[in-house]
């Protein structure tokens, strides 16, 4: 990407990450480009949010037509990392940066990095947990159930993660979607199962409630011939959930 009359290379935030998840390589490399950005204020650097533009190149640069805000970059950086290494300098470099999204992407990228390893995520999963916390409070649906599957995937038992990301998600159980409520019923009877039965900062009351609240939304957006309706696997899916927590939600 270069400027339209300079012909020199743009280094904006945009149209770096851009190219790198084309496979294009920059004059800097990935190394000159964390040192580059590191050493500066992020969010002033990206202060022309609404056009994509760095506005510390902007002198410098012609730009190009790039739309990427700061938070849609890191996004991108966190769905390319290849391994549980790459995913750990993403989060070095731009963790102070991270929003609610963010995070939420990089637990799942995390559990689907770990695999069948989950102690190998373990050091990294406590660096999102902290993270978290700071942003949680603006996540919606999604991102909740997001947290709270890869959770159980990396078997992270974190009291305060589970208790308080639980919580928000029954608030706002009425919007969420089969596949999230199906989602988090089945994040609980993982963590459970591997955690002798019970879940972090949770009591089987704390559970069975949290299940029964879930059910009467999945039961409702099934049968109601307005609203989305389930596909089989959410509904299999929720029912193995209660099978394995030993709840009937009635």
């Amino acid at each position: 990407m270069y400027g339209a009359a300079s012909g020199t290379q743009c280094l904006c935030l945009a149209c770096l990450v851009t190219q790198r998840r084309r496979g294009g390589s920059s004059t800097m490399g990935d190394q000159g480009l964390r040192a580059e950005y590191r050493s500066k204020d992020l969010r002033s650097v990206m202060s022309r949010r609404s056009s994509g533009i760095c506005a510390t190149y902007l002198s410098r640069w012609y730009p190009c037509l790039q739309s990427l805000t700061l938070a849609k970059a890191i996004t991108v950086m966190i769905r390319d990392a290849s391994s549980l290494e790459d995913l750990e300098d993403v989060i070095s470099d731009w963790g102070s940066s991270f929003d609610h999204i963010n995070v939420s992407a990089a637990f799942s990228k995390a559990a689907k990095l770990a695999g069948s390893r989950p102690a190998s995520a373990q050091v990294l999963v406590l660096g999102l947990t902290r993270l978290w916390a700071a942003v949680q409070s603006n996540a919606g649906t999604w991102e909740l159930a997001n947290v709270l599957w890869a959770s159980s995937k990396l078997r992270c038992r974190d009291k305060q993660l589970w208790g308080t990301t639980l919580e928000a998600f029954l608030q706002q159980r009425k919007t969420a979607t089969c596949q999230e409520l199906s989602n988090v019923a089945y994040a609980l009877a993982v963590m459970a199962n591997s955690n002798r039965g019970s879940v972090p900062g949770l009591t089987s009351t704390d559970v069975s409630e949290a299940i029964t609240l879930m059910a009467e939304q999945v039961y409702l957006k099934a049968t109601h011939p307005l609203l989305e309706g389930a596909r089989s696997q959410e509904l299999r899916n929720f029912l193995w959930a209660c099978v394995k927590l030993r709840i009937n939600p009635g």
